[in-house]
C-alpha cells in the first residue's frame, strides 16, 4: 500500500499498526510524517476500451485497420538523412 506525503509528496511506507483502533501506521520516507488510515479501503475503478480495438462478440476484440499515409520516395530519405539511418 503506497499513499503520498501530504507535506512533501514522498511515498508513505507501512510502518506499523495500531490494533485497538483497527488502523495502519504510514510514515513518509522523506519527511517522516506519520498518519493512521483504516485496512480497507474500497476503489472504484473504470476501464475504458481502446480507440483502435472494436468489440465483435461476447470476449472477442478486434483490431481496427489504421489509416495508411503514401510518402514518396524522396520524402524518406530525407527523413533517414535526418535521423542518421540512410547509407
Amino acid at each position: 500500500m503506497n499513499n503520498f506525503c501530504p507535506k512533501c509528496g514522498g511515498i508513505m511506507r507501512v510502518v506499523g499498526e495500531d490494533k485497538k483502533e483497527k488502523k495502519i501506521i504510514l510514515r513518509c520516507t522523506i519527511c517522516g510524517y506519520e498518519k493512521k488510515v483504516s485496512r480497507i479501503k474500497k476503489r472504484t475503478v473504470a476501464i475504458t476500451p481502446a480507440e483502435n480495438e472494436e468489440e465483435l462478440g461476447e470476449g472477442v476484440i478486434q483490431d481496427k485497420e489504421l489509416p495508411k499515409i503514401k510518402i514518396d520516395e524522396d520524402t524518406v530519405k530525407e527523413a533517414l538523412d535526418l535521423l542518421g539511418g540512410s547509407d
